[in-house]
C-alpha cells in the first residue's frame, strides 16, 4: 500500500514576522546600546536587563507565532494556532472569502478540533476591548459563534504570491470559481454555500468613543513627553513611568493569554505565558519601586502595593464564592466567603494606614 503523502504546511506571511520585530527590536537595541556605553554601573545594569527582557519577549512572541501553520492534506485542512486547532474535511468547505484582511474558509458544518469556543469568545473580548474595532466583521463573528469559520488572513500572502492558491484548487475544486476572482475587491460567494450571505457588511467606521480613546492615548503620550522635556529630573521620572507601563501592559496581556490556554487544556503553553507574565510583572514592580525611591515615597509605595494585593485577592475570593454557590457547593462557598471578608478587612486597614501621615 502506498504511503500517505505528507501534508503541505504553510506558515504565516513573511511580512507578519517583520511586524513582530519592528516595534520591539529597535527598542531592545536602544536599551542594549545605552547599557553598553553607560558609565554608571546601576544605569548600565538597568539598561542591559531592560534590553534583554525586550529581546526575550520578542523571541518568545516569534516562537509562538512560528507555531501557527496551515496544513493541507488529502483528508482535509487544519489550522493550528496558539491556543486552538480547527480542522475540516474538504467536502465540508462551502465558500471562500478573499476580502483583504478578512480571508477565511466557510464550512457547512461546525469545524472539528479544539478551542472553537475560545476563538469565538476571544474575538468578542477583543472587539469589546477596542470599542467595536475587532479583527472580524459582524458576519464573520456570527460564523465564529456557529463554529463555521476557519480564518486564514495570516496566510493570505501565500494565496496571492505563493502555492496555497494552486493547492486549494487541487484539493477543493468546487472553490475554483472564487479563487478565479481572488483579485476582485468583493469575490462572489460560491454556489455551494448552503446559506449564502445576502449582503457583505462593510467594516464599521470608527465611533466617537473610539476616536476619543485614541485621542486620550495620544494626549497622554504627548503630556508625558512634554513633562520629560521640562527638566532633567522630570526626564528621569518620565523614563521610569514608561518602564512601568510597558511591562505591566505586556504582563496583563500574557496573563489573559495564559488563562485562555488553561481553559482549553493547553498546560504547556499556559505555563510558559505565566512565567513570561511573572517576569514582566517583576520588571514593572522593580521599575515602580525605583520610582518610589527616587520620589522618597518607598514606604508609601509598599503600603499601596499591599492594599492592591489584598484587594485583588479579595476579588478572586469573591469570584470563587460566586462560582461555588452556583455549583451548590455550600461548604466551599462559605470558606471562600470568609476568606473574601478577611481580605477585604485587610485591604481596608491597609488603605487607612496608607492615608495616615508618617
Amino acid at each position: 500500500m502506498a504511503a500517505a503523502a505528507k501534508p503541505r504546511v504553510y506558515h504565516i506571511s513573511p511580512w507578519r514576522f517583520l511586524w513582530i520585530w519592528l516595534p520591539f527590536g529597535p527598542i531592545a537595541l536602544v536599551f542594549l546600546g545605552a547599557g553598553a556605553f553607560s558609565h554608571v554601573p546601576k544605569e548600565q545594569a538597568e539598561f542591559l536587563i531592560g534590553g534583554a527582557l525586550f529581546l526575550g519577549v520578542t523571541l518568545c512572541i516569534h516562537v509562538l507565532v512560528r507555531f501557527a501553520r496551515l496544513e493541507l492534506s488529502e483528508q482535509g485542512i487544519r489550522l493550528r494556532q496558539f491556543g486552538y486547532r480547527l480542522e475540516s474535511p474538504w467536502s465540508d468547505l462551502s465558500d471562500l472569502w478573499l476580502d483583504r484582511g478578512h480571508e477565511g474558509l466557510i464550512t457547512s458544518r461546525p469545524v472539528g478540533g479544539k478551542g472553537q469556543a475560545l476563538l469565538a469568545s476571544s474575538a468578542h473580548a477583543v472587539t469589546g476591548m477596542f470599542l467595536g474595532a475587532g479583527p472580524y466583521t459582524a458576519e464573520q463573528q456570527a460564523l465564529l459563534d456557529e463554529w463555521r469559520l476557519i480564518p486564514i488572513e495570516a496566510f493570505a500572502w501565500h494565496v496571492r504570491h505563493g502555492k496555497l492558491r494552486s493547492d486549494l484548487e487541487h484539493f477543493a475544486p468546487h472553490l475554483r470559481t472564487v479563487l478565479a476572482h481572488s483579485d476582485a475587491p468583493a469575490p462572489a460567494p460560491s454556489t455551494a454555500t448552503p446559506h449564502p450571505p445576502t449582503s457583505r457588511q462593510p467594516r464599521p467606521k470608527a465611533t466617537f468613543r473610539q476616536w476619543a480613546t485614541f485621542l486620550l492615548i495620544i494626549l497622554g503620550i504627548a503630556s508625558l513627553l512634554a513633562f520629560a522635556f521640562t527638566s532633567k529630573s522630570h526626564e528621569q521620572i518620565a523614563y521610569r513611568i514608561s518602564g512601568i507601563l510597558f511591562p505591566a501592559s505586556l504582563a496583563l496581556s500574557m496573563g489573559i493569554g495564559a488563562r485562555g490556554c488553561f481553559r482549553i487544556g493547553s498546560w504547556l503553553a499556559g505555563t510558559g505565558l505565566v512565567l513570561v507574565a511573572i517576569l514582566l510583572g517583576l520588571w514593572a514592580f522593580a521599575a515602580a519601586s525605583s520610582l518610589a525611591d527616587m520620589l522618597g515615597a518607598s514606604r508609601a509605595f509598599m503600603r499601596c502595593v499591599a492594599t492592591l494585593l489584598f484587594a485583588l485577592l479579595a476579588l478572586g475570593a469573591a469570584s470563587g464564592t460566586r462560582r461555588a454557590f452556583r455549583r451548590h457547593s455550600r461548604v466551599l462557598g462559605v470558606v471562600f466567603l470568609l476568606c473574601a471578608v478577611f481580605l477585604i478587612f485587610c485591604a481596608v486597614v491597609s488603605g487607612f494606614d496608607l492615608g495616615k501621615p508618617h
